[in-house]
């Protein structure tokens, strides 16, 4: 079994070394909460960080590359969420592929300022700040096919014959919430109950996670996230609809 799990991380550690990270993020003019175009300089404020982050960074409306013209996968799509309340104005950002998956995000920061304008320029900056470092992702639909690894059967069972079964368990009826901690999350029912603890990775993607006394790794993609971890030497995949 440990020579299976060494190959497999080897295999993951040598493609992701295939890919290329996106170089190109396009964003609106209008973000969907606002009225006009570059209301209270949030556009502006996003456009200008993410060129700071090394990004080419275009509005939907802008002559777009070639090579990003011709294929939208090369390309992450950036939005601003806004989930206020009378009392706290939050934002969120989330940077997601062309398959709608949400492949990075910022931490849900919040403000207590009551001028509107000062409000959207503070919480969004946190936002911003809260993904620096957290912007190098790697492209899926961009892997160099002439670097691909092969790993055959007859190579890990060379020694020893092994046996591996994985399962997979349909998503829960109860979508989750996520509750902001120290070091990543929290997954909470309607009930408060805490179903997962998330623990932040360099992936802003990926956490390292706990569900009760079982760990494994949380893949979070969108609406159907994944919780994965051994349990008796077989890999469960359990699908977690989960609001971030």
């Amino acid at each position: 079994m440990k020579k299976i799990v060494f190959l497999s991380i080897l295999f993951f550690s040598m493609l992701s070394v295939a890919q290329e990270n996106y170089k190109v993020i396009i964003m609106p003019k209008k973000f969907d909460f606002l009225k006009a175009e570059n209301e209270y300089n949030l556009n502006v404020l996003c456009k200008s960080f993410f060129e700071k982050e090394g990004f080419q960074v275009f509005y939907t409306t802008d002559k777009l590359p070639l090579e990003v013209a011709s294929n939208r996968c090369n390309a992450l799509f950036l939005d601003l969420i806004e989930d206020s309340n009378m009392f706290k104005t939050k934002m969120k950002i989330e940077l997601k592929d062309c398959q709608n998956n949400v492949v990075s995000f910022s931490d849900e920061t919040e403000s207590r300022e009551k001028n509107i304008n000062a409000a959207y320029n503070e919480v969004t900056r946190a936002a911003l700040i809260s993904m620096k470092g957290f912007t190098n992702v790697k492209n899926k639909y961009a892997i160099s096919t002439e670097n691909k690894i092969e790993v055959k059967e007859s190579a890990v069972l060379t020694e020893e014959k092994v046996t591996s079964s994985k399962q997979e368990i349909g998503i829960e009826n109860a979508k989750l919430v996520s509750v902001l901690t120290k070091n990543g999350y929290n997954l909470v029912d309607e009930n408060k109950k805490i179903k997962f603890e998330l623990s932040k990775t360099t992936n802003p993607a990926i956490f390292i996670a706990k569900k009760g006394s079982i760990q494994g790794i949380f893949t979070f993609n969108g609406k159907n996230s994944k919780f994965e971890s051994y349990q008796n030497d077989v890999l469960v995949v359990e699908e977690v609809d989960a609001k971030f």
